[in-house]
């Protein structure tokens, strides 16, 4: 379980980024702050303000899950804004 929580500033690690070939991109530089943290499966998602791609969904999924016009990313690819973690400087 992630300690991530609603209103945490958050950012992509440094191990996510260099995995993903994204050290120098956009990505990189972008601190979010978190609207909700969902369980999915085995995996947590972090939902965070910065708009998801909606022409997926039908105005009724929309409406059913208002998460969905977030960006959801993976808690294990995250960190808060100002801790220091193993991920954030390995």
């Amino acid at each position: 379980m992630t300690d991530i929580q609603v209103g945490d500033r958050v950012r992509l690690t440094a191990q996510f980024l260099r995995s993903t070939d994204q050290k120098k991109g956009p990505d990189g530089a972008k601190t979010w702050i978190v609207k909700a943290v969902r369980a999915v499966g085995a995996a947590e998602y972090v939902y965070v303000n910065e708009a998801a791609d909606t022409s997926w969904y039908s105005e009724s999924e929309l409406k059913e899950d208002p998460l969905l016009k977030y960006r959801a990313i993976n808690a294990a690819n995250l960190y808060r804004v100002g801790t220091l973690t193993v991920r954030s400087v390995t």
